[in-house]
């Protein structure tokens, strides 16, 4: 397009099937498995800050992705309607310390996330640490902020809340899982609570419901239970 060459290298390209005999299958936290995490991560931020208890819960709360979580700023929270807006994301391709905010691939991508009453005062509470934190420095909090920085008050570097997720896990005396798992917990949350399959998709911001039902629609290992019920007449 840029007439850089004068022909595509990849034009004609062929893709091979891929077979879906070996594909992993996708790992949740169960729910005492999320209560010791929360536990574990409660007690992480006592040593340390309220940022990396409050991103573990927030992930869990909201299935948003890392990056959309990373590119979180003030400004997209709002308290008194209890949600919070999805409209960018941090991403690393130029390197660890050198986050890029870019707007969602898809129209779904950017969304409203609802959230409970005993969220909202998780994030009023850390709300509070952070412009205490921030007076140390003789800063002030401002919408533009992100919610989630560094200790330089920029956004996040990658490498720092992954070493810090693993240590939590670890303390919680869990098998190691990504910080992904998050997103496919709070998805299977959603679906054992019954809730609309069309809403569950809003939340996290699937293109097409059929992603949703295709990933999600059977993870949680009492589902044949409800599936069973369900014929009953």
């Amino acid at each position: 397009k840029q007439n850089v060459i004068s022909s595509n290298p990849i034009q004609f390209l062929e893709t091979n099937p891929v077979s879906l005999d070996g594909e992993k299958e996708i790992e949740v936290f169960e729910p005492e498995e999320q209560r010791q995490l929360l536990a574990a991560a409660r007690a992480y931020s006592k040593e340390h800050d309220p940022r990396w208890f409050l991103l573990v819960y927030m992930g869990l709360n909201t299935g948003a992705r890392k990056g959309e979580l990373f590119g979180l700023k003030w400004k997209h929270i709002n308290l008194n309607e209890q949600e919070l807006r999805i409209d960018q994301s941090l991403e690393f391709s130029e390197g660890d310390t050198k986050g890029r905010l870019k707007v969602p691939k898809t129209k779904s991508g950017k969304r409203s996330i609802a959230i409970s009453k005993s969220f909202a005062e998780e994030i009023r509470k850390y709300n509070l640490w952070t412009k205490e934190h921030y007076l140390k420095f003789k800063k002030r909090v401002n919408e533009e902020d992100f919610v989630f920085f560094h200790d330089d008050f920029g956004p996040l570097h990658k490498s720092a809340p992954i070493t810090r997720w693993e240590t939590i896990v670890r303390r919680a005396g869990l098998r190691p899982r990504g910080f992904h798992t998050l997103r496919h917990t709070h998805a299977s949350n959603m679906i054992d609570a019954d809730l609309n399959i069309k809403i569950i998709q809003k939340r996290l911001g699937h293109a097409s419901i059929n992603i949703t039902l295709d990933i999600y629609g059977h993870i949680f290992k009492h589902g044949k239970d409800k599936e069973i019920s369900a014929l009953e007449y």
